[in-house]
């Protein structure tokens, strides 16, 4: 009986050898490998294709953001600089609100000077809107030169600009108060427009840290600024490879500037480059 039931038990018993568990981790192997290697060059395409998403889209949309702010820029205030071949500055002055005003009101403006002028029309939305920042007329140079002179007034050297310190609202009318009485240079608008404006604005992209910034808050300067200790700073793009900055604002009356952009993000080997153009205001 103890024999009949010990060899009913060694039938029963089975299992893998050592062989044919090596010949299936061997075909596992093998059938991994085929598989690896048919899902290498789609998944590598997915990836290097959703890196140039991403690096097209960075650059796009800080093209667009300085494309937005070129187009608001008061009218001859765009400066473009190089620094070194690696780093490309554009600065401009914000436009917030443009109009008319009363020619014979505003007339000792350009003569003797005055502390307050009116404009044509309702223009602001409140009292005391717009105050702290800045009137300006007849903007017809943006003084790339560096060099401020009578005879070629412009904002940055301040000749055309006075700080609003309050402003209130009329019978159709509004009237911008100055902080001191101002002689706007070089007279009566053509025109007779003015624009309300802030502070200047720069941005500057620097191929060896990568970065194309934005600056803000450093106030007017004679010469394009290269140094922005103590600004406000934001940074529009990393991994940036090449930009150029160009403009073409020569003072011409009756045409509108161009600005060219062109900027190079880089990641992991692979390089992408926008170019755009845009129209600016070259007419004050």
């Amino acid at each position: 009986m103890s024999m009949s039931g010990g060899m009913g038990r060694q039938r029963c018993q089975s299992g893998f050898t050592l062989v044919e568990l090596i010949l299936v981790i061997v075909i596992t192997g093998i059938v991994g490998a085929i598989t690896a290697a048919f899902l290498q060059r789609p998944l590598t395409a997915y990836f290097d294709s959703s890196r140039r998403a991403a690096l097209s889209d960075a650059a796009d949309l800080a093209l667009r953001r300085m494309g937005r702010e070129l187009r608001g820029a008061l009218p001859n205030s765009v400066r473009v600089t190089s620094i070194g071949g690696d780093r490309q500055l554009l600065e401009l002055v914000p436009t917030l609100l443009a109009g008319r005003y009363e020619q014979a009101a505003a007339a000792a403006c350009f003569s003797s000077g005055c502390s307050s002028l009116r404009t044509l029309g309702n223009l602001i939305a409140a009292a005391n809107q717009f105050a702290g920042d800045y009137l300006v007329i007849f903007n017809y140079y943006n003084n790339g030169g560096g060099v401020c002179a009578a005879a070629l007034p412009n904002v940055y050297c301040g000749d055309n600009r006075a700080q609003i310190s309050a402003s209130s609202i009329g019978a159709g009318q509004d009237t911008f108060g100055f902080a001191a009485t101002k002689r706007f240079l070089p007279g009566d608008s053509p025109t007779h427009r003015f624009q309300v404006v802030g502070t200047p604005v720069s941005f500057v992209c620097d191929t060896t840290a990568g970065t194309l910034t934005r600056y803000w808050n450093y106030g007017f300067q004679q010469s394009q600024p290269t140094d922005f200790a103590g600004a406000s700073a934001a940074v529009l793009a990393t991994g940036v490879s090449g930009c150029e900055f160009a403009a073409q604002v020569s003072g011409n009356l009756q045409r509108l500037g161009l600005v060219s952009l062109r900027l190079a993000l880089t990641s992991e080997g692979e390089t992408v480059a926008l170019y755009q153009e845009v129209h600016v205001h070259v007419s004050p």
